[in-house]
C-alpha cells in the first residue's frame, strides 16, 4: 500500500500528484494507493510522525516499508515498490 500524505493547498502536493496517479495505473494490480488530505486528519498525520507535505509511505503487509518526503522522482518511488514486491 502506497500513501500519500498532501494536501489541496500544497504545490508540491501538487506537483507530485500528477506521478501517483501514474504509478497508481501502472501498478493497479500489486498495489494500493491512498490519498490522506493533511489538514482534514491532523491527529492521525501527528501519530504517524508525518512532519512535510507531500510524504509518501510505502507499507509492506502492517508495516511501514520506506518514507520519503517531498517531490520524489518517479523512478524512487517505483524501485521502492519493486523492491517491496
Amino acid at each position: 500500500m502506497l500513501v500519500d500524505f498532501g494536501s489541496r493547498y500544497c504545490g508540491a502536493c501538487k506537483k507530485l500528484a500528477p506521478t501517483v496517479d501514474e504509478l497508481e495505473k501502472e501498478h493497479a494490480s500489486t498495489i494500493k494507493v491512498i490519498r490522506i488530505e493533511a489538514y482534514e486528519n491532523k491527529e492521525l498525520v501527528k501519530q504517524l510522525g508525518i512532519t512535510s507535505l507531500p510524504t509518501l509511505v510505502l507499507y509492506k503487509g502492517n508495516k511501514e516499508f520506506w518514507k520519503k518526503a517531498g517531490v520524489t522522482p518517479k523512478s524512487e518511488i517505483q524501485a521502492s515498490i519493486a523492491e517491496a514486491l
